[in-house]
């Protein structure tokens, strides 16, 4: 595990929730809390920790038609360096 510059398990909730997800997601890498409310200002902060960066990303409790869903919004949110997305 030592190749990768961050790593974070992020559970999923059932309710599929991009805020939550990328809350979680910015709370798993930094091991802080964060009190912003705008989507848009989450993902440039998650988008300005993991650009460049090689990372591991689990997420946890995904079924279903949910795997389709968070595929679709990590590859969107993830598309700004990313080089290889595995599910």
């Amino acid at each position: 595990m030592k190749e990768f510059d961050l790593k974070a398990w992020v559970c999923v909730p059932r309710e599929f929730d991009v805020f939550k997800i990328t809350r979680s997601t910015i709370e798993a890498l930094t091991y802080g809390n964060f009190n912003l409310k705008d989507l848009t200002l989450l993902q440039l902060d998650l988008k300005e920790k993991l650009i460049g960066k090689k990372f591991l990303l689990v997420m946890d409790n995904v079924f279903g038609l949910m795997i389709m869903m968070l595929g679709i919004t990590l590859k969107r949110l993830f598309n700004m360096g990313l080089r290889e997305l595995r599910f």
